[in-house]
């Protein structure tokens, strides 16, 4: 329920925010993203730090050492990943579990520190779904567990 809330709260804030901009700032409103062509793309240089990446193999690895007992060796893991974060701008006092708890309920975007789960996915697709920002809040509240989500929302 929580990653469902926090999710669509997310979603909701942006869809009115925009709508705000539009009636009483259009002057402030970024222009469209339009793609460049394919051919004007640069490859990504090596060195970009994929932060999301890093924080989902952390997140799944850990995970995995939890379910095998081994607590030292998955806090051992997570304070090298911590200093790998800081080397690459994300200056972080400690990452723990707590850490992932708190940061990884919000499926909004793509994998988050929470790991890679249908939730997010799911929201936005009810939302797309919906004839109307009314429609969606009215149906997703009452939504509180991932499978009731995942049984109303129409895969392509």
């Amino acid at each position: 329920a929580r990653i469902i809330n926090e999710s669509s709260a997310t979603l909701f804030g942006q869809e009115i925010a925009r709508e705000v901009f539009i009636r009483y700032y259009p002057e402030l409103l970024p222009p469209p993203n339009i793609a460049p062509p394919p051919s004007q793309i640069a490859p990504l240089a090596a060195s970009v730090f994929d932060l999301n990446g890093v924080l989902n193999k952390t997140r799944v690895r850990v995970d995995a050492l939890l379910a095998r007992g081994k607590v030292a060796q998955a806090e051992a893991y997570m304070e090298r990943q911590r200093r790998l974060l800081a080397a690459n701008g994300y200056p972080l006092r400690r990452l723990n579990q707590a850490w992932f708890a708190f940061y990884g309920g919000y499926q909004t975007g793509a994998i988050q520190a929470g790991g890679a789960d249908p939730t997010g996915d799911a929201v936005r697709r009810l939302r797309e779904q919906s004839p109307s920002l009314r429609a969606w809040v009215n149906q997703i509240a009452d939504l509180t567990h991932r499978d009731a989500l995942l049984a109303v929302v129409i895969v392509p």
